[in-house]
C-alpha cells in the first residue's frame, strides 16, 4: 500500500512497534497503520507492505510487515521530501529555492552533480557538500531496507544489518549472506540461509559448508562443548545442510585459515585461545606458594554454628591451607 505518512499516534520505548496515519494513494480515507514502522518521518510517501486487519478496539487498520519512503518525482513531493527533517542541511525554505530552480531533477543533481547546488542563493561549496552527503547517505539507507526487506527481513532486523554495514550493506550481503549470521545479533544460520536462498546461492556452494560449520560449533558452546570430534561435527552438519555441500573440504580449507584449529578435536580458534588462556592462569595460580594460616577448627566451627563429619571438617582445612 503506497501512500502518505501523516503523523504518528504512538510511538514504543524499543523505538520498534509504532501506530500512525496513513492517506492512502487515491483520495481514500486516512487509515490507521500500526507495526515497524521504521525510520518514517511525517509527510514521507511511503510503501506499506502487511494487510488489512479489524481490530476490536480500534476498527480497521494496517498491520505493517515493512515500511520504507518512495523517493518522490514531483515537485511537491521532493519539497516534503527534502524538508521532512531527514535530511539536517535543508530546510523548508531552502528546499522550496532547490525544486523551484532544479525542478523533478534536484535529486538527481544532489546525487550525480552537488557543484550545481551553488547555483542557488545560499549555497556555497561547503554546504554544497553537506547536503549531497546526507541525501546519499538517506538514499543508501533506503536502498537497502528496501533489498533487506524484499529478502525477507523484519525492519529491526534491516536497521542492524544496516548499522553495521552502512553504505555497503547490500554489497555485503550479496557477497555473503552467511556473514550476517556472525555479525548481527538476531540473526542466526536459519535466516542468514533463507537470505542466501532468496540470492540464489546454491544449496552445495562452500560458503554455506563453513558457514555450517562455524554454526554448529558455536551451539556446542552453548551446550558446554569447547571442541567436537571432527566426525560429529561433520555428522552434525551434514544432518543440517545434506551432504551435497563439500564439508570435509571446506572443513579442511577452514582450517587452513586459521578460522578453525585441530587440536584433538576442532576449535573454533578463538575458543581454543581462551582455553589455552584459562590452562595458563591456572597453572600459574597453582604454582603460587600461600602461606599456611593457623586454624583452630573448633573455634572456627563453633564460631559458625556448623557440626560438621570428619571428611568435612577435611574439606574445610584443605580449602584454608590451599
Amino acid at each position: 500500500m503506497d501512500g502518505t505518512f501523516v503523523r504518528f499516534l504512538f510511538r514504543g520505548d524499543d523505538g520498534r512497534f509504532a501506530v500512525g496515519l496513513l492517506e492512502p494513494d487515491g483520495g481514500d480515507d486516512r487509515l490507521r497503520v500500526a507495526g515497524e514502522l521504521g525510520d518514517l518521518c511525517e509527510g514521507d510517501h511511503v510503501r506499506l507492505l502487511g494487510r488489512h486487519r479489524e481490530d476490536p478496539r480500534f476498527g480497521r487498520q494496517f498491520k505493517v510487515a515493512a515500511a520504507y519512503p518512495i523517493l518522490p518525482h514531483t515537485e511537491d513531493g521532493l519539497k516534503g521530501y527534502l524538508s521532512s527533517g531527514r535530511i539536517q542541511s535543508i530546510g523548508p525554505k531552502l528546499a522550496e529555492r532547490l525544486v523551484d530552480y532544479f525542478g523533478v531533477n534536484t535529486l538527481d543533481i544532489i546525487m550525480k552533480s552537488p557543484e550545481r547546488l551553488t547555483e542557488v542563493d545560499g549555497i556555497g561549496p561547503k554546504r554544497s557538500h553537506e547536503i549531497a552527503d546526507q541525501v546519499r547517505d538517506h538514499v543508501f539507507h533506503r536502498d537497502a531496507l528496501v533489498f533487506l526487506q524484499g529478502l525477507g527481513i523484519s525492519s529491526a532486523l534491516a536497521a542492524r544489518i544496516w548499522s553495521r554495514h552502512e553504505e555497503k550493506t547490500i554489497q555485503r550481503v550479496r557477497e555473503n549472506p552467511y556473514h550476517l549470521a556472525e555479525e548481527v545479533t538476531g540473526i542466526g544460520f536459519k535466516t542468514a540461509d533463507r537470505v542466501a536462498q532468496g540470492l540464489g546461492f546454491a544449496p552445495d556452494c562452500s560458503v554455506r559448508a563453513a558457514a555450517a560449520l562455524v554454526h554448529i560449533l558455536g551451539r556446542a558452546i552453548d551446550e558446554g562443548h569447547v571442541f567436537l570430534p571432527r566426525e560429529v561435527l561433520v555428522e552434525r552438519v551434514v544432518k543440517l545442510i545434506g551432504d551435497e555441500a563439500p564439508v570435509d573440504a571446506e572443513l579442511d580449507a577452514l582450517i587452513s585459515e586459521g578460522r578453525l584449529l585441530d587440536d584433538d578435536g576442532i576449535y573454533l580458534t578463538s575458543v581454543h585461545e581462551l582455553e589455552t588462556e584459562l590452562a595458563e592462569r591456572l597453572v600459574s595460580l597453582a604454582s603460587q606458594v600461600f602461606p599456611t594460616p593457623e586454624i583452630d577448627m573448633d573455634a572456627l566451627v563453633s564460631r559458625l554454628g556448623l557440626r560438621l563429619a570428619d571428611a568435612q571438617r577435611d574439606a574445610v582445612e584443605v580449602a584454608m591451607e590451599q
